[in-house]
């Protein structure tokens, strides 16, 4: 069984370019929809902020968006990829 990572969503100043871990819901579980990428675009309406997350050079990895995200650093996003796999 492969280990769990912890990583604590909350409120941050996300920006274009951020590497994060964006998830439908702001628990963070990683049972539920999530991605790890770069935001390459943030749209903000009355609903709040939807984040899409693309690639590092801003191809986009998918349609979906995505209302949390948290920034983390690029051995967190290493250690989260190998405990739970590429997931959309």
């Amino acid at each position: 069984m492969k280990e769990a990572v912890c990583i604590k969503c909350g409120k941050q100043n996300i920006e274009i370019g951020d590497y994060v871990l964006a998830t439908r819901y702001s628990d963070c579980d990683p049972h539920d929809p999530w991605c790890v990428g770069f935001v390459v675009e943030i749209i903000k309406n009355k609903k709040g902020i939807i984040y899409v997350i693309g690639e590092q050079f801003g191809k986009l990895l998918n349609t979906k968006k995505f209302r949390n995200a948290k920034k983390i650093t690029a051995i967190e996003g290493q250690k989260w990829l190998a405990a739970y796999g590429r997931r959309i």
